[in-house]
């Protein structure tokens, strides 16, 4: 009568494991109704821990990332009234498929998700929206190394294949799709053309090979079609013959990512994970084990599943992949200067909105993986009116960034400063102005008693730096001192006893999907 059930996500799918069993307890009274027996005849089992493979901390250096990647675009390129407002990143080990980040941008604080239900809900950004799941997104030039796959793997084309750009795609007498000719012209080979993104090469080397062969492939890799992950997706599509719209030029089209064609980030992030394995795809998933929850005993682990296999002709997989490596070149930005070697492939599609006639807004998309040479994680970026897909490229090194952090340990000591840096600064403003007869005590620097004022704390200086009180450092410092101050039994400060408060050091996972 008082279970609490998971009625959406990973709650739901494991709401079995998660319940646990009920006791029984057999009461006895007697013909008084007197209860003079008590017996516990069945023992309540607890339900066992769902474990996932999201790193808390990970999770949320990867959301502070892409708000910042969309803040950043707003403030240099969208200063018109148009404004990058959406977008989402999923991060995927490559060796596994296991899911190390999903974020979505608006979120909102899953603390205050009932008591703030109808703001959320009502808010026109759609925060309660699971982008990186359900959002489809046409993938633009992000769909070109499959196309490259499959000309490749197929024999239409090997690496001395090239394709002449002046520009203007004359195959059609009635239809001239364009190239920018960025960073090249003249006859161009399938390294080439990833590497500068030649939409006359894709055009060409996609009505040779059809739909039908470059969507086979395409789905292969992981577009169009389900990932495997535990919880509800939206499956998107490719573009195919079949389409009521269909006609000869929609090749040429969905062959540069356009057409019908729509996946979601998760997707994105599985095809980049299946690119950087040679055309072997695994189940995208959330959970890593199912653990007992009094020992801490591994009942269940998720083992990696391989989906499907792409064996790959000669060197197809290696010529993408060279491609690939070198568009962080063609890039401004910290992407073309990383020290790690990063593959990868931008993407610009049109939306349907146009700004002017003729004149579409765009979205910023993004497949990447890395180290190039030894892929560790790949990576799916979706930034809806972000414009051109290259400005994701900080974006893809402040990930990198994180995650390196995250092996070498020094994430989750940056993550824990940040807290007691956010705690310390909540605790100088919940401080009271009221006068004071006195001063904190030097060996506790700063004491969280009312007695210590603004006038005391305005003459309090950092150790040994001479930083001013209100800078991240001093911050840090009086976060420290204050645990030294909390460990002393009492505090004397100011004439007032204070009792020393104890830390909770202990350390906590965060909920997933």
């Amino acid at each position: 009568m008082n279970d609490v059930l998971g009625i959406s996500g990973l709650e739901s799918v494991y709401e079995d494991e998660l319940r646990g069993k009920d006791g029984v307890e057999t009461i006895t009274r007697n013909s008084d109704g007197v209860i003079v027996d008590t017996k516990l005849t069945t023992v309540p089992e607890p339900g066992h821990t769902v474990q996932l493979t999201i790193d808390s901390n990970f999770q949320r250096a990867v959301d502070k990332a892409l708000a910042e990647n969309i803040d950043m675009i707003n403030r240099v390129y969208n200063t018109g009234t148009m404004k990058a407002a959406a977008g989402a990143v999923v991060v995927l080990d490559v060796k596994d498929g296991s899911v190390l980040a999903a974020s979505n941008y608006p979120s909102y604080d899953q603390n205050l998700y009932a008591a703030n239900y109808s703001e959320y809900s009502s808010d026109p950004s759609l925060p309660l929206f699971n982008r990186a799941l359900q959002g489809l997104y046409t993938p633009g030039s992000t769909f070109k190394p499959a196309v490259a796959v499959a000309a490749l793997d197929s024999g239409l084309i090997n690496q001395y294949s090239t394709v002449y750009c002046n520009g203007v795609y004359n195959y059609f007498k009635d239809y001239h799709p364009r190239c920018t000719r960025h960073g090249h012209s003249g006859n161009i080979d399938v390294v080439t053309a990833i590497k500068w993104s030649c939409n006359i090469f894709f055009y060409d080397v996609g009505r040779r090979l059809t739909s039908d062969v470059y969507d086979a492939y395409a789905y292969k890799l992981g577009l169009g079609q389900r990932t495997g992950v535990e919880v509800s997706e939206a499956v998107g599509r490719l573009t195919t013959k079949s389409d009521s719209n269909y006609t000869a030029s929609l090749d040429v089209q969905a062959a540069i990512g356009q057409g019908n064609t729509v996946v979601s980030p998760i997707q994105l992030a599985t095809y980049a994970a299946t690119l950087a394995n040679n055309g072997t795809r695994y189940r995208t998933h959330f959970v890593k084990a199912i653990l007992d929850t009094n020992t801490g005993e591994v009942l269940s682990e998720t083992k990696p599943e391989v989906m499907d296999v792409i064996e790959g002709t000669g060197n197809t997989f290696e010529l993408v992949r060279q491609g690939m490596r070198q568009v962080p070149s063609t890039i401004s930005g910290k992407i073309s200067s990383y020290p790690v070697p990063i593959a990868c492939k931008t993407g610009t599609p049109q939306r349907s909105e146009t700004y002017a006639p003729g004149k579409h807004y765009l979205n910023a998309m993004m497949v990447a993986y890395l180290p190039a040479d030894d892929p560790q994680i790949a990576i799916g970026i979706s930034i809806e009116y972000g414009g051109y897909g290259a400005r994701t490229g900080d974006l893809v090194v402040d990930i990198a960034n994180a995650y390196f952090a995250l092996k070498d340990g020094s994430l989750a000591q940056q993550a824990e400063a940040e807290k007691e840096a956010e705690q310390a600064q909540q605790e100088d403003q919940a401080q009271t102005t009221e006068p004071s007869t006195g001063r904190c005590r030097p060996d506790h620097r700063q004491c969280r008693s009312p007695a210590c004022t603004d006038d005391t704390r305005r003459r309090h200086r950092c150790a040994g730096n001479g930083s001013r009180r209100g800078s991240p450092a001093c911050r840090a410092g009086r976060a420290a001192a204050r645990r030294r101050h909390r460990a002393e039994p009492r505090c004397h400060c100011a004439g007032e006893l204070k009792t020393g408060d104890k830390t909770d050091t202990g350390k906590g996972t965060a909920a997933g999907f």
